[in-house]
């Protein structure tokens, strides 16, 4: 019986075939691991030389030569690149990581060794659970108090600049910022020269704009070209610095003054350590995108030095996230310190301002001077309009709340029967209240209309109607 041809290997005992011949003839002395074309032409010209049946499975030599020297040659270029584009920022990265990862390994290994008992697994189950638990997100002290005590002399350094950059060094008076101020003794030395942007040695700040009751320096921002930091210094004496402490905080009463708010509300409180984080989007023209700021604010009164500092500053929070349309400014601080001339409850105050925000838009230089020049003085005349505002409003509160009631005692002649004039006492008390006089009134003498001063002038005739009838008849002679 004739023997059976062997079958014709397939395709997968071909290519098992070919490796197991191509491990067993490479060798490093054969093959050393170099890439270079001769050297790769040679080995497959030894392993076809020795099995001559690759030849039908492979293609030559030459092409398998050609095809390794491109695919070299690609790898070479998509290496430069993406060397060149990502490697510092890749090699950053990784490093970075490595880093973390260290110093996670090794603070936990530590500490995990407690934890490796039944009663320390538990521990640790709690604890994760706890923090898991606790979801209230709390910024915390933002705004450390020796940050706030650290400013309690800027007024001190403000006084220092003052007599450095805007006072003649000659005469002692006063030199030309941008314009002349009525009331104001200047310079009349003959080579006096304006202040604005005068640089004096051992001093950054320069000055740039002056009005009745302010002066305002600027110094550049050094690690944003472009843009300033502003400090102004205030002397009011039309209100105290409890009342300019106030027009500040009272968030509801600054959407009635300040006409570029849209959005403002307190989003965290902490009454106790006087913060709070305050949220506040603000109307830009209509060529531009609205601005909304992020920030925690805290304050701290020193009675005894009659001085008040405020601190605020961008802060990120988790409850509020970027509004789509509106630009999040996340570069903004600001630091004022108020003193009172007399006392924190009456009027006479001086203030400085230091603060710095970047709005993320780029304007000519001619634009940011017009924008500084303006916005600042305007937005301060506001605050002051208010403070007295309200002020005044608390004086006319305060006077109508003070009443209270007095009786007065009528006397009436009366003759009884003996013929003797006997005096009667009657009691007629007044209202402790002018709301309380007028809803006793309201059926005689009712307002005319529901405008306030038609309000008001109808309660002065109520008024003087009832010290006609009830005060005057006794102050007549008998």
């Amino acid at each position: 019986m004739m023997p059976r041809p062997p079958p014709s290997p397939s395709v997968s005992s071909r290519s098992l075939h070919f490796l197991r011949g191509l491990l067993a003839d490479s060798s490093p002395k054969s093959f050393k691991g170099t890439f270079k074309p001769a050297n790769l032409e040679t080995f497959l010209n030894r392993v076809y030389q020795s099995r001559p049946n690759y030849y039908h499975y492979f293609p030559s030599a030459s092409k398998i030569t050609t095809w390794a020297t491109d695919f070299r040659h690609g790898l070479k270029i998509m290496g430069s690149f993406v060397g060149k584009e990502c490697s510092p920022i890749f090699a950053q990265r990784v490093f970075r990581t490595c880093r973390v990862i260290q110093l996670h390994s090794k603070l936990w290994s530590n500490h995990l060794n407690r934890f490796r008992g039944p009663l320390g697994r538990q521990a640790l189950l709690s604890f994760l659970l706890v923090s898991l638990c606790d979801a209230n997100p709390r910024l915390g002290e933002s705004i450390l108090n020796s940050e706030l005590v650290e400013h309690m002399k800027d007024l001190d350094f403000i006084h220092e600049l003052t007599s450095a950059t805007v006072v003649c060094p000659h005469c002692q008076d006063r030199l030309v910022v941008d314009k002349k101020i009525p009331n104001v003794k200047y310079c009349h030395c003959p080579d006096a020269q304006s202040a604005y942007d005068r640089k004096v040695k051992g001093y950054a700040w320069t000055p740039f704009v002056e009005t009745a009751d302010l002066l305002i320096w600027r110094m550049p921002h050094p690690d944003r070209p472009g843009l300033f930091m502003y400090k102004v210094y205030g002397y009011y004496d039309d209100i105290s610095a409890e009342d300019f402490l106030n027009t500040q905080l009272d968030i509801e009463y600054r959407k009635g003054w300040d006409d570029t708010v849209l959005k403002l509300n307190v989003v965290e409180s902490s009454p106790e350590i006087s913060q709070d984080v305050i949220y506040w989007e603000m109307k830009w023209p209509t060529m531009f995108s609205n601005r909304d700021y992020l920030f925690a604010r805290r304050h701290l009164v020193d009675r005894q030095k009659k001085t008040i500092v405020i601190i605020s500053k961008a802060v990120p929070h988790p409850a509020v996230p970027d509004k789509k349309g509106v630009h999040r400014v996340k570069e903004y601080w600001s630091v004022m310190q108020v003193n009172a001339v007399n006392g924190l409850s009456e009027p006479g105050v001086e203030f400085g301002l230091t603060y710095f925000d970047n709005p993320g838009v780029s304007l000519p230089q001619w634009m940011q001077n017009w924008a500084s020049m303006t916005a600042i003085p305007e937005f301060l005349d506001k605050q002051r309009n208010a403070a007295r505002a309200k002020k005044n409003k608390s004086k006319k509160s305060s006077t109508l709340s003070k009443s209270s009631p007095i009786l007065l005692h009528k006397c009436s002649d009366d003759s009884d029967a003996g013929g003797k004039n006997s005096t009667t006492k009657a009691t007629t008390p007044i209202p402790s209240s002018t709301s309380q006089l007028i809803s006793q009134e309201t059926t005689s003498s009712p307002p005319s209309s529901d405008s306030r001063r038609d309000k008001e002038d109808a309660d002065l005739k109520i008024l003087s109607q009832y010290f006609k009838e009830n005060i005057l008849p006794q102050t007549a002679p008998q």
